[in-house]
């Protein structure tokens, strides 16, 4: 409750839409490097098409 706090004590609120955004590419991007580590990990190859 205290970072939303910090966030929103901002006037114009761009440092939560900044705090937002970036937080969304981290997750997205956590994503894709896990997505990527356990295909390395299986032997999947991205070639082969989806039955």
């Amino acid at each position: 409750m205290l970072a939303q706090q910090f966030i929103d004590s901002s006037n114009d609120g761009g440092g939560a839409f900044l705090l937002f955004a970036v937080m969304c590419f981290v997750i997205v991007g956590i994503l894709f490097a896990v997505d990527h580590v356990r295909r390395k990990a299986t032997g999947e190859d991205e070639s082969e098409p989806e039955a």
